[in-house]
């Protein structure tokens, strides 16, 4: 895997957020395959501040990497890992 294209893609979709306007780096399914502990750094250093997510494992693994900003669950989480979901600020 390639960092330098996924950070030079991001910045590409980066151009395109009309003032004002935030944008979500969507890392389920483990980036899709890229690997959430090696993506989620460069999203940080990119600027970006929402990342989206589906489960509470991936929640975790972002955290993990030291991303501390804001994480958008995609999909609704099952009443046993709302608590969890909490702890980890999702």
């Amino acid at each position: 895997m390639h960092l330098d294209r996924i950070a030079a893609n991001l910045d590409r979709a980066l151009a395109l957020v009309p003032p004002g306007r935030r944008f979500c780096a969507v890392l389920k399914a483990d980036a899709y395959g890229h690997g959430i502990a090696r993506v989620a750094p460069l999203i940080k250093e990119q600027g970006v501040g929402i990342i989206g997510i589906t489960s509470n494992a991936e929640a975790f693994a972002v955290r993990r990497t030291g991303f501390d900003g804001r994480l958008l669950r995609l999909c609704a989480a099952p009443p046993a890992e709302i608590e969890e979901a909490l702890d980890l600020r999702v």
